[in-house]
C-alpha cells in the first residue's frame, strides 16, 4: 500500500485538534518539567540572584557554567530520561485513543504510568539506542566518503587535531556529499522502525525487523509526510517569534533588569505548548501510518 502524503499530513493535524485535551495535559506536564529545569540551572549557576551590572557575580556564574560543562553528558542523559518518562504515558494514550476511541481513553491516561506504559518506555529506549547506533554508523560513513572524495579530487585538508568544525570549513565540497548520505541513512532507518511504538501501545507484537518490512515501499513518502508536518508546525512559532522580537514587550523582557524567573516561566508556556503540539503531530503520523499499513497487511 502506498501512503497518501497530503492526506496523511492533513489527517495528522485534524487528530491534534480532536485530541486537544491530551495536548493540553502533556503541555502542562512539559511546562512543569521545563520550569523545574530552569529553576535548577538558575540556582546552580547562581544566576537567580544575579544583580545586573555586578561583574563579580557574572564572572562567578561563568566559572560555574564552565565547571558544569564537564558533566554535560550526564545532565543530558538524566534530562532526556526524565523527558521520555513524561512522554511515555502521553504517547501510549495517544496511540490507544486513535485505535480505540476517545471514550475508552480519557485524558487522565496521559498522566498514568503502569505496566503497559513501562513496556512502551522500554520499547522507546530500544528505538533510541537503534537511532544512536545508526547515527554513529552514519558519521563513520560520512567520514569514509568525505576522505575518499577529498583524496580523489586532491582537496582534502586534515587539521592537526581532527576537529569537526575545522574539517567542515576546510573541505566544503568534500563534506556535503558525505553529509547528505549520512542524513539519508539516518532518516531511512528512523522512519522505518518507529512503527513499533504504536504497536507496543496497543499490545501488538511488532519488532524492529517487522516494522522495517511493514514500511517497505513508503520510506520516501514517510520522509515527505514528516517534512510537511514539521514545516506546518513551525510556521506559527516563526510568526510568534517575529511578533515578539519586534514588539515593545520584547524590549522590556530583553532588558537584563527585567529578566527574572517569572518571565522565564511565562515564556516557557509557549515553548511547552509548541512541544506538546509538535509531539502530537508526530504521534498522529505514526498512528495513522501504522493503522493503514497493518490494515492493508491484514487484508487478503
Amino acid at each position: 500500500m502506498k501512503l497518501p502524503v497530503f492526506a496523511t499530513v492533513g489527517q495528522s493535524y485534524v487528530q491534534c485538534f480532536r485530541n486537544w485535551d491530551l495536548v493540553a495535559a502533556h503541555a502542562a506536564v512539559i511546562w512543569i518539567f521545563f520550569v523545574a529545569t530552569a529553576w535548577f540551572l538558575l540556582n546552580v549557576l547562581g544566576v537567580a540572584d544575579l544583580i545586573p551590572g555586578d561583574a563579580e557575580q557574572t564572572d562567578r556564574a561563568k566559572e560555574r557554567m564552565e565547571e558544569l560543562s564537564n558533566y554535560e553528558l550526564v545532565f543530558d542523559f538524566v534530562w532526556w530520561a526524565i523527558f521520555l518518562l513524561l512522554l511515555t504515558p502521553f504517547a501510549t494514550a495517544w496511540h490507544r485513543r486513535f485505535a480505540l476511541g476517545r471514550k475508552l481513553v480519557p485524558a487522565t491516561q496521559a498522566l498514568r504510568f503502569g505496566k503497559l506504559q513501562a513496556s512502551v518506555f522500554a520499547k522507546l529506549i530500544v528505538l533510541l539506542v537503534a537511532y544512536f547506533v545508526t547515527f554513529a554508523l552514519a558519521i563513520v560513513v560520512w567520514l569514509i566518503l568525505a576522505v575518499a572524495i577529498g583524496l580523489a579530487i586532491g582537496e582534502l585538508q586534515v587539521p592537526s587535531s581532527f576537529q569537526s568544525i575545522e574539517f567542515h570549513s576546510n573541505n566544503p565540497l568534500v563534506v556535503i556529499p558525505g553529509a547528505l548520505l549520512a542524513l539519508f541513512l539516518i532518516v531511512t532507518v528512523s522512519l522505518r522502525i518507529w512503527s513499533v511504538l504504536p504497536a507496543r501501545a496497543l499490545g501488538q507484537p511488532l519488532g524492529l525487523v517487522d516494522s522495517w518490512k511493514l514500511m517497505r515501499g513508503n520510506t520516501i513518502r514517510m520522509f515527505w509526510i514528516f517534512l510537511f508536518c514539521m514545516l506546518i508546525a513551525y510556521i506559527p512559532m516563526v510568526v510568534i517569534g517575529l511578533v515578539f522580537i519586534n514588539s515593545e514587550l520584547a524590549l522590556m523582557v530583553l532588558n537584563p533588569s527585567a529578566i527574572g524567573f517569572s518571565t522565564i516561566a511565562i515564556g516557557l508556556i509557549v515553548v511547552a505548548i509548541f512541544y506538546a503540539w509538535l509531539i502530537g503531530v508526530i504521534l498522529s503520523v505514526l498512528s495513522i501510518v501504522h493503522g493503514r499499513l497493518t490494515e492493508a497487511a491484514a487484508t487478503p
